[in-house]
């Protein structure tokens, strides 16, 4: 027997422990029964693993327990306690079979199971062997949450995601709780459409997690979504209306119907469906202004323009901001203007816009637009005064006196009240340039011209840039020298262009024609050469030249030739040039230069000309250089291009004065040709013989010419 201690003592546990470990040792010695046996060991075990304090004996003992009874439970799973807090993992998996083998009841098999698997999971870093363990569990228990939930995380962490959907849906399947099946459904959708890419199945997962528990926000909330990017219509329609039976804010439920109305008329192409959700909507709250908008747009978008406007004109009794009442009595003029042809009622609406804001500038234009189409001139003016006293921008003040001007011209045929509007127009605003065009024109067209003139000098000052003062220059320039008839000042205008761009082509041309009307030939042939500076056209450049140059010679014949050789040193066929020069050497008697400058023309004048050209050098050479010989090639030449008689004669000439007689012959053979009255052929015989005769020769190819001339005769 065991002494007695005080209880409740640790060094009273110790002692009665060891006496026990002592006397089951002593039995162990004598014992020869194997189950007696494992019942020393077990109890042995216990008070290792308790009192005493001795893990490995305490495993060693449970160690002998299963060598003698392996179906003993209570020492499989004291070894398993100890192997557990002596860090002996690797040995718990064999311990949980072995009590696997001998348990029946399938619940108590899935938490054992369970426990295996936890240990393989968190201790033996092996999470493919611990599901396996976990399925097996389930196998056991379909219904388990917890190996549900161990499946599901094993799932997750190997990104499996099949079958962390099935387990989803399973794990759905083994709870009552409405809320809590909902969000398994709801996390499996969720599942679905952001791993599976199964948009269409989500949706239905996502309308099963909200039919379970409809107070589920965030499944409707999913429900909405998908149904519009799925384009299940009818879905989101349900799931509008339940989430408009459990809203409680009012706005929020007029919401609500709002957006249901516009997937009835939009997605589902129901339009009667939508205005009578609207409609029910409005029973509830008629002055409701979201709905009353909500049912305008959708008459519009739908072509009930009658509808519309009702909703709108009830709509504008319900706002009172400006802004608003403008913007809404706006657009139902213009239904009435437009698809419902009542302008009366939309001049009504105009004038409620207007008379809510009178600076409304479309109020003021659309009323503006339908007095116009009356012809209601006065009225219109009344309106554009109310308006432009109402503003306080001088822009837009002048803007509107700028059109006044612009009625009483062309509608009123006032055109001194029309100078007065524009004058008005321009104090508030110098830089409106519609009224300063307009004005421009009026005085121009009374004949005002000074008036112009200081108008376009104002214009100049006030250019903010080149460009923009030259163009007023030109004006000016025109008006000096086509109105005024003062070339000379409005050559001094065009030069103050060329002050401000040198290279501007259009200003030299309006120099030039003013120098040449002004009688400024110097600046006129100045204005011509630095324009050829300027030009990038050599023919244009050529032509400048020439024209310079023919200005010179009025006054200095020698710096024109000399102007034009130098031309025509750059570009050799340049005819005009070469005609002028030959004018020039024609009327200076400088007859040889005057052959070399024809000559230069014959490669470059037609075929024509080339034959008047031949002839003249000839005639240059006969009468003025004394040259028979160089005369009756050029008359050859001449006469090779074009047989005229006068160049027959005047080459016979040359061949008479120089003694030629054969060839003379010859020639008046082919004047004779081209006679055919025998009284002119005869003629020429007889003056043929007659010169003949006179230098005292007569050769056979005359007397042949003669009797050719007169054939019959004596």
């Amino acid at each position: 027997g065991l002494r007695p201690a005080e209880p409740g003592t640790r060094p009273h546990l110790g002692m009665a422990a060891a006496q026990l470990r002592d006397l089951c040792r002593a039995q162990l010695a004598v014992e020869s029964q194997l189950e007696r046996e494992a019942q020393l060991h077990h109890a042995l075990g216990r008070l290792s693993e308790g009192p005493l304090q001795d893990l490995e004996g305490a495993a060693k003992h449970y160690a002998e327990v299963q060598k003698r009874a392996p179906d003993h439970v209570p020492a499989l799973r004291g070894a398993r306690r100890v192997a557990m807090a002596l860090g002996r993992h690797a040995e718990l998996p064999a311990l949980y079979d072995a009590e696997l083998a001998v348990t029946r009841d399938p619940g108590e098999k899935a938490r054992l199971l369970h426990a295996k698997g936890r240990v393989l999971e968190r201790r033996l870093a092996d999470p493919a062997a611990a599901l396996a363990v976990y399925r097996e569990g389930l196998a056991h228990a379909p219904g388990d949450v917890v190996l549900l939930k161990a499946l599901e995380r094993g799932y997750r962490r190997d990104e499996s995601w099949p079958a962390l959907a099935d387990t989803y849906a399973r794990l759905a399947a083994a709870v009552d709780d409405p809320p809590l099946r909902a969000a398994w459904t709801a996390l499996r959708a969720h599942l679905t459409e952001a791993k599976l890419g199964d948009a269409a199945q989500a949706a239905v997962l996502y309308e099963n997690a909200l039919a379970t528990d409809p107070h589920a926000s965030d499944a409707l909330a999913h429900v909405k979504r998908l149904g519009a990017s799925q384009r299940r219509w009818p879905q989101l329609v349900a799931a509008l209306r339940t989430e408009h039976e459990l809203c409680r804010d009012k706005d929020a439920r007029q919401s609500i119907l709002c957006a249901i109305a516009r997937v009835q008329e939009r997605a589902l192409g129901d339009a009667p469906a939508a205005i009578q959700t609207l409609e029910a909507a409005l029973r509830a709250r008629p002055a409701d202004p979201s709905l009353l908008r909500e049912l305008a747009r959708l008459s519009a978008e739908t072509g009930r323009t009658r509808e519309q406007a009702d909703a709108l004109a009830r709509l504008i009794e319900t706002v009172s901001a400006p802004h608003e009442v403008v913007r809404l009595a706006m657009t139902l003029g213009q239904l009435h203007e437009g698809a419902l042809r009542s302008e009366d009622a939309a001049l009504g609406w105009f004038e409620r816009a207007l008379t809510a804001d009178p600076r409304h500038r479309g109020a003021a234009a659309a009323l503006e637009r339908l007095l116009r189409g009356r012809e209601a001139w006065p009225e219109v003016l009344a309106v554009l005064e109310t308006r432009a006293a109402a503003l306080t921008d001088p822009e837009a003040q002048a803007q509107l006196h700028h059109r006044m001007g612009e009625l009483h011209e062309r509608r009123l045929h006032d055109p001194d009240e029309a100078t007065r509007q524009h004058a008005r127009a321009l104090a508030l605003d110098p830089t409106h340039h519609e009224s300063f065009i307009a004005l421009t024109r009026l005085l121009s067209h009374a004949g005002r011209w000074h008036e112009l003139v200081e108008i376009y000098e104002r214009a100049v000052d006030r250019a903010p840039h080149d460009p923009e003062a030259i163009a007023w220059l030109f004006r000016l320039g025109a008006v000096l020298e086509d109105r005024l008839d003062d070339p000379a000042a409005a050559l001094s205008t065009f030069e103050r262009i060329l002050e401000r761009d040198a290279s501007h082509l259009g200003a030299w041309h309006a120099v030039q024609r003013a120098a040449e009307r002004a009688g400024r030939r110097d600046r006129l042939r100045e204005a011509l050469r630095s324009e050829a500076a300027l030009t990038e056209d050599a023919s244009r450049r050529d032509a400048l030249l020439h024209r310079a140059a023919e200005i010179d010679a009025e006054s200095d014949p020698q710096a024109a030739c000399r102007a034009l050789e130098a031309l025509l040193a750059r570009t050799t066929q340049h005819r005009a040039s070469l005609e002028t020069l030959a004018r020039l050497r024609d009327e200076a008697g400088h007859h040889e230069a005057l052959v070399g400058v024809l000559e230069r023309l014959l490669p470059i004048v037609p075929l024509a000309e080339k034959a008047r050209l031949h002839a003249r050098i000839a005639e240059l050479h006969e009468r003025h250089l004394a040259d028979d010989a160089r005369a009756i090639v050029s008359y050859r030449h001449a006469l090779a291009i074009d047989e005229k008689a006068a160049t027959q004669a005047a080459l016979a000439d040359a061949l008479e004065r120089s003694g030629r007689w054969e060839e003379l012959a010859t020639c008046r053979r082919a004047q004779l040709d081209r006679l055919t009255s025998p009284v002119e052929r005869a003629a020429m015989g007889d003056a043929a013989v007659r010169a003949a005769e006179e230098i005292g020769y007569v050769g056979a190819g005359t007397v042949e010419f003669l009797l050719d001339s007169s054939p019959g005769q004596d």
